[in-house]
């Protein structure tokens, strides 16, 4: 009787003892052309792929993820890229799921030839902005760079933001994302088709449009570009429902087969032009007595030089 009460005992304290604490697990090197740590133990400081109940830095080296063109998840419970040359490489022709991806002052995302047949692929998951990162779709060695496109899917939120520097391709921002820190277009192309909810924007220098929503303010520098919609013959318009003020070039578009016949800004609060106004014709020949609406504000001042 004694003996089997003091095993019940020791099982029931077993049973009830705490599991193990996370364990943060940093890489101790950069993966290598054709080789990835995103899930395996290659770099990893235990030498074990990652896997739930752990999270992982990237200290200043630079990740990997499989040069492969179906879907792939990150298994450690967060990653996070560090300031100091912490990189994630996107290598894959698909979707990386990423959940509690954290990216330090100065961390960089960038796609460099996939694998696949289109330079293109996708960030999933959620993310927090310490501090302002880069995302870079195309580099400057790969021959292609300005088709390269990374679409960012995941909820980006935090106080930080995140700039272009160095990008030649196309960075799409969709979700609903509430980071405050400033979105800088400094290279490429970026597309806002989702919402920013609190972050001003600045285009510095490469092209902002898309067909959503910016509720901070919206400033086009001397170098940057402004051309609302997704390009091509689109005519969609993206709203800005704060001020906008323009110093730079704007390129609106015009399509008559199109439902909405030009590319629009609207929503803008008060609204200071400025800059060079381009205004391009894409479908059919224009007729006399074609009307287009190109912005909608409350109120306006300056005025463009128009081309």
């Amino acid at each position: 009787m004694k003996t089997t009460l003091i095993a019940a005992v020791a099982l029931l304290a077993f049973e009830l003892s705490p599991s193990s604490p996370a364990a943060t697990i940093a890489l101790t090197g950069s993966d290598a052309i054709n080789t990835t740590s995103f899930n395996t133990g290659l770099h990893w400081a235990n030498g074990q792929p990652p896997t739930a109940g752990n999270d992982y830095q990237t200290a200043n080296f630079r990740l990997r993820t499989p040069a492969i063109s179906s879907d792939v998840t990150f298994a450690g419970d967060s990653l996070e890229v560090q300031s100091g040359g912490g990189e994630i490489r996107h290598k894959t022709g698909a979707t990386v799921t990423i959940n509690n991806l954290i990216l330090d002052d100065g961390a960089i995302i960038d796609i460099t030839a996939p694998s696949g047949g289109a330079p293109t692929g996708a960030l999933a998951g959620n993310i927090l902005l310490n501090g302002i990162a880069t995302f870079q779709a195309g580099l400057a060695s790969d021959g292609n760079a300005s088709s390269h496109v990374l679409t960012i899917g995941s909820v980006m939120t935090g106080a930080g933001g995140f700039n272009t520097a160095s990008s030649f391709g196309t960075v799409i921002v969709n979700a609903t994302n509430t980071y405050t820190g400033q979105t800088t277009v400094s290279g490429g192309t970026v597309l806002v088709n989702g919402i920013l909810a609190n972050s001003p924007v600045a285009i510095s220098s490469g092209t902002l449009g898309g067909n959503g929503i910016i509720k901070g303010a919206v400033t086009n520098l001397s170098s940057g570009i402004l051309r609302p919609g997704l390009g091509g013959t689109d005519t969609s318009t993206l709203t800005v429902s704060n001020n906008l003020v323009l110093a730079g070039t704007t390129i609106m578009t015009l399509n008559r087969a199109n439902a909405q016949n030009a590319a629009r800004i609207s929503g803008v609060a008060t609204f200071t032009q400025g800059g060079t106004l381009i205004v391009t014709n894409v479908g059919p020949t224009l007729q006399a007595g074609d009307v287009f609406t190109l912005f909608n504000a409350a109120s306006y001042s300056g005025a463009f030089s128009v081309t």
